[in-house]
């Protein structure tokens, strides 16, 4: 099941002058998978190529990659599931999410093995898959999630 929040406001404040927070022009996509494994609030999460049924692929997700060489980061989960139970996860736009304590404001991002959005550097070869907004605290930060499926 898909879901968007597109141009919803143009205004930061509501017209009493409280903040709207992330949401003005906030152009988010979540989809709901199942969870293969145990999953954090704010893990990448990956399609679970281990499935023998091709549609399950693409229904069931993985903290991380879903093995060393297949990285098919898909997005971020919002909250803390087990296996077998659903999963809301963004698959583009702006979200929390689990990245590596060194992580800044600009950062360009991609998929670690342990389900963190990790700082690119000239050597990596897997895919870019999110830009930081903000430091880190605590090993979480706001980020821009690209879409890749």
């Amino acid at each position: 099941m898909a879901s968007a929040t597109y141009l919803q406001s143009l205004d930061s404040v509501y017209e009493d002058g409280t903040s709207r927070g992330v949401t003005p022009s906030n152009r988010r996509q979540t989809e709901i998978f199942i969870a293969s494994d145990t999953i954090a609030q704010y893990d990448a999460v990956s399609f679970d190529l281990s499935k023998p049924d091709d549609g399950d692929k693409t229904l069931y997700v993985v903290k991380g990659m879903s093995a060393n060489t297949s990285n098919c980061c898909i997005g971020i989960a919002q909250a803390a599931v087990v296996a077998g139970d659903t999963v809301e996860v963004v698959v583009a736009g702006v979200t929390e999410a689990n990245v590596e304590g060194a992580t800044v404001q600009g950062n360009r991002l991609y998929l670690n093995t342990a389900g963190q959005l990790a700082v690119y550097a000239a050597a990596i070869t897997l895919p870019i898959v999110a830009h930081a907004t903000e430091a880190d605290t605590g090993n979480i930060a706001t980020v821009i999630f690209l879409k890749q499926f």
